[in-house]
C-alpha cells in the first residue's frame, strides 16, 4: 500500500495536465466571434458587404478557410488548395480597389463538386479510374462564375461517377453529416450539401440526374435545386450519366440565395413571377411518405398546414404507379444504356487529355480510408 501512494499521486498530475491541456487547446482553436459571423452569413449577406467594400474578399474567405479546417474530419473536399484561393481572393481585392467593377459576386468563394471541370484542378468525379485527369477548359458553368467574380473555393468529394446516394465513398471515404455524423449526408453531391451546411461556404455547384442536387439538400436542411434541363450550361465540361437527364445545380442555405445564384447561372431567361397561392392547387401524393422519421413528418405537416392556410388546396392522388413506372425506366435508360455510353465516352476523352500533361491530382487528394476518420459533433 506505501508504494500506490506516489503512483496515485502521479497519475492524478497526469490527468490533472490532460484536462488542462485540453482545455487550452480548446479555446485556442475555438472559432472567434467574427469568424462565427461571418461563417453564417447567407450569400446575400456576404455579396452585399463584398461589394459595398465593408469587407474584403481575403478577410471573409480566411473566416470561412478557417471553418473548414474546424470541420476538415467531415471529408467534404476531393481537392483544397487554400493558398491557391486567397490569391484568387486578394486579386479580386486588387481589381476592386483599381476601381473596376466586381459584382455581382464580389469575391464570394463557391465550391464546386468534382465531376464539373475546372482548369488547374483535376476532375476524378470520385473515382480511381480518372486520377490525374486535368481538363485543358473550364467548364460554362466555371466560366460565367468566374464572369460573376466569383472564386472557386475546391472540389467536393461524390459518390463515384455520381452513383448513389449517400456520398459513402469506398475510395475517398465517407462525407459524414455535421449534424449527426453517424448520418450520411445525401447523395451524389454530398460534398457541395456538407461544406454548405457546415458554414465552409454559402453555396456550391451539385449535379442531379435523378435527384443528387435534392437528396442531400434534405439530408442536411440546405436547400437543393435542380433547374430545367439545359437552363446552365456544363456542355463538354462535366462527367455524364446521361444526356436526357444531367443538369447541373446549385446548393445554398436559403431559398434567396437560389435565386441571387440561378440569374447569374441559368441561360433560360424566365421572367419569376409573383406567385398567388391563395387559390392553387398542389398535388399531393399520400403514400409517397411510407418510413418517414417522426421529426421530419411533422416538419414536413407543418408545411403543408402553412400552404393550406395561404389558401393552397391539396389535391390527394396515389403515386405508387408512377414510382414504379418510374423506377423502371430508369433502370432501363439511365444504367443499362445512358450511362455506360456517356462515361466511356467521357473516359477516353480524359485519357487522350491525359497523355498530354503529366500533371497529377493534387497531394491533398490522396486516397482516404474511412477508418481513419474522428467523430466530431458540430
Amino acid at each position: 500500500m506505501r508504494h500506490q501512494g506516489p503512483l496515485l499521486s502521479e497519475i492524478r498530475l497526469i490527468w490533472v495536465f490532460v484536462v488542462i491541456s485540453a482545455v487550452f487547446n480548446a479555446i485556442l482553436c475555438a472559432p472567434s466571434k467574427r469568424q462565427t459571423e461571418l461563417a453564417n452569413w447567407t450569400a446575400k449577406e456576404a455579396t452585399d458587404h463584398l461589394c459595398s467594400g465593408q469587407i474584403t474578399s481575403s478577410e471573409y474567405t480566411q473566416a470561412l478557410l478557417e471553418q473548414i479546417e474546424l470541420h476538415a474530419c467531415l471529408n467534404n473536399f476531393a481537392a483544397f488548395e487554400p493558398d491557391k484561393v486567397l490569391a484568387e481572393a486578394r486579386a479580386i481585392d486588387a481589381s476592386k480597389a483599381a476601381g473596376n467593377d466586381t459584382g455581382p459576386l464580389c469575391g464570394l468563394p463557391f465550391a464546386v463538386k468534382d465531376n464539373i471541370d475546372v482548369v488547374g484542378y483535376a476532375t476524378v468525379a470520385g473515382t480511381p479510374g480518372l486520377e490525374g485527369m486535368r481538363p485543358s477548359n473550364n467548364s460554362p458553368v466555371i466560366t460565367r462564375l468566374f464572369e460573376a467574380h466569383g472564386i472557386v473555393l475546391g472540389k467536393t468529394n461524390m459518390e463515384e461517377l455520381a452513383e448513389g446516394l449517400t456520398t459513402i465513398n469506398p475510395v475517398y471515404g465517407p462525407v459524414l453529416n455535421p449534424y449527426n455524423n453517424l448520418h450520411d449526408v445525401g447523395g451524389s453531391s454530398g460534398g457541395t450539401a456538407g461544406v454548405v451546411a457546415s458554414r465552409g461556404v454559402t453555396a456550391g455547384f451539385c449535379s442531379d440526374t435523378a435527384g443528387s442536387c435534392r437528396i442531400p439538400g434534405a439530408h442536411t436542411g440546405t436547400v437543393g435545386f435542380r433547374p430545367s434541363l439545359n437552363c446552365y450550361n456544363a456542355a463538354g465540361g462535366i462527367v455524364p450519366q446521361t444526356t436526357s437527364r444531367d443538369t447541373v445545380g446549385v446548393i445554398a442555405r436559403t431559398v434567396e440565395d437560389v435565386i441571387l445564384f440561378d440569374d447569374i447561372f441559368s441561360e433560360c431567361n424566365a421572367s419569376r413571377q409573383q406567385i398567388q397561392l391563395n387559390g392553387t392547387k398542389l398535388g399531393y401524393p399520400v403514400n409517397y411518405w411510407d418510413g418517414l422519421d417522426a421529426k421530419a413528418v411533422g416538419t414536413f405537416e407543418a408545411a403543408l398546414k402553412r400552404l393550406t392556410e395561404a389558401g393552397v388546396e391539396l389535391v390527394k392522388f396515389d403515386m405508387g404507379l408512377l414510382s414504379a413506372e418510374g423506377a423502371e425506366v430508369e433502370a432501363e435508360l439511365l444504367l443499362a444504356y445512358e450511362a455506360p455510353r456517356e462515361i466511356s465516352r467521357c473516359t477516353l476523352c480524359k485519357v487522350v487529355e491525359a497523355k498530354t500533361s503529366v500533371q497529377s491530382r493534387p497531394a491533398a487528394c490522396g486516397t482516404r480510408q474511412s477508418s481513419t476518420y474522428k467523430r466530431q459533433s458540430f
